[in-house]
């Protein structure tokens, strides 16, 4: 069965990816287990306020160490397709335009870790992965001006 914006925890939602600016804010390496670690938050672009559940897909998903598995997804992807919930970085479940959530974290674990030390010719990410954010819009408020 095909799913509205690919996942049957999307389907009530609108994608808002270009009503929003994505940004990753650190990235943390734990050269032990193998995981990074991104922190994100977002910034509502938009006229219009954004209201909660908000969510992460992954579309696509790579890293130049081996093969990237996102971890404490909501669906229990691994791979392209993984849904994160980040509900919890907008308060009371709304953001206001021109508003920024908070900091949020996303983790994943290295599979097949290849070190890059000799390889010159490998380029790439830690962590690289395309992706897309839904939430619902208030079509009652609008940006007063």
């Amino acid at each position: 069965m095909a799913w509205r914006n690919g996942s049957p925890l999307l389907s009530e939602l609108e994608n808002v990816s270009r009503e929003c600016l994505l940004e990753y804010t650190q990235t943390a390496y734990d050269p032990v287990n193998h995981t990074v670690t991104l922190s994100l938050r977002f910034t509502n672009t938009s006229k219009q306020a954004l209201l909660g559940p908000v969510k992460l897909r992954a579309t696509a998903l790579q890293s130049v160490l081996g093969r990237p598995l996102a971890l404490q997804t909501e669906n229990g992807v691994e791979g392209s397709g993984a849904v994160w919930n980040l509900s919890s970085l907008i308060a009371n479940g709304r953001l206001e335009p021109g508003a920024m959530s908070s900091i949020g974290k996303l983790t994943f674990k290295i599979e097949d870790f290849r070190p890059l030390m000799g390889e010159r010719g490998r380029n790439g990410s830690i962590v690289e992965f395309n992706s897309k954010l839904y939430a619902r819009k208030d079509a009652t408020t609008t940006e007063k001006n």
